[in-house]
């Protein structure tokens, strides 16, 4: 508990749990039922339980800081002995939370806290011990990945990075650990494809992909080329802004100047665009592979807290 509240200290200051532009869809979500096209449905069932339909939206912010706390706790308790689990815990709490970007992501209503669950929880599901402590960590990464769809890739990585290293610490065998790993990345990917279609009628992973990697081939610096070279034969509708592309990606996605958006959105561009990016992976996979790994660890060294595509924000309190 002690771990909890020092986590949440950044909510706490704020006097009210930290929003980001994108909460506001997964409120809609969770209350209105509403399927994202850009983003997972599941982080919207998670707070609609842990508001208490509604009640308050702290026990979301309440509920994130909890599973930091319990997670950092059980890998202090791993490391050292059960007596100084408790002080390490709130030390790393600490340090993490005054020292890094922790506390900010887990009192915020977004999903992004459940990368560093989910990787905790996959670095004890094949380190830690117990059959049933095993289990609710699968259950966490699922979790984790039907809530941000970016940890279906991530957590299975880390986790096989994680096996090879098994020779240089205590870690379970290779087999064994990757029978368990790959049950649940299985597990991960077609329980949500099937819960989609639960909620959907549809079975699939994702509805967006298709516009995530045209923005990556933008910020490749591939688009316009591939443009350049099959517009006279394929005629695609974005051939008409082939000399007005965006700078990035970001633009490309969500301004309404984009030709995305001119062409009518994420849904009516998804045959087109699905023709493509297959084609363009197929002919030229390694320059978007090179960017994705670019943009991770550009990534990595953004520190400043509030980061936005328009504009850099600060706190947000919201009393009503």
């Amino acid at each position: 508990m002690d771990c909890a509240l020092i986590v949440l200290l950044p909510a706490i200051i704020n006097g009210y749990p930290l929003v980001y532009s994108d909460t506001g869809t997964y409120i809609r979500s969770a209350f209105e039922g509403y399927v994202p096209i850009d983003r997972p449905y599941w982080y919207g069932v998670f707070i609609r339980a842990s508001s208490f339909g509604g009640r308050t939206l702290w026990g979301v912010a309440m509920a994130q800081c909890f599973l930091v706390a319990v997670y950092i706790w059980r890998v202090c308790a791993l490391m050292v002995s059960l007596r100084a689990a408790n002080i390490a815990s709130i030390t790393t709490s600490l340090i993490l939370t005054v020292g890094t970007g922790l506390g900010w992501y887990a009192g915020q209503l977004i999903p992004d806290v459940f990368t560093g669950i989910g990787l905790l929880a996959v670095f004890l599901l094949i380190k830690g011990n117990g059959t049933w402590l095993r289990g609710i960590d699968g259950f966490v990464v699922c979790a984790a990945c039907w809530m941000h769809l970016s940890n279906l890739l991530i957590l299975p990585l880390a986790g096989m990075l994680l096996l090879f290293m098994r020779q240089r610490s205590a870690f379970r065998s290779f087999r064994q650990g990757l029978a368990l790993l790959g049950s649940v990345t299985a597990l991960a990917w077609g329980g949500l494809a099937l819960a989609n279609r639960a909620v959907d009628g549809k079975a699939y992973i994702s509805r967006s992909s298709h516009v995530f990697f045209m923005g990556r081939m933008l910020d490749a610096g591939m688009l316009r080329p591939y443009l350049l070279e099959h517009c006279a034969t394929e005629h695609f509708g974005i051939c008409a802004y082939m000399d007005s592309l965006p700078q990035n990606s970001e633009a490309f996605l969500w301004w309404d100047s984009s030709p995305l958006a001119k062409q009518g959105g994420w849904e009516a561009t998804k045959e087109e665009y699905g023709h493509i990016v297959p084609g363009f992976v197929h002919g030229a996979p390694f320059p978007l592979v090179a960017c994705t790994w670019k943009c991770c660890f550009n990534s990595r060294a953004i520190v400043r807290l509030g980061d936005s595509p328009w504009a850099a924000v600060g706190m947000v309190s919201h009393r009503g």
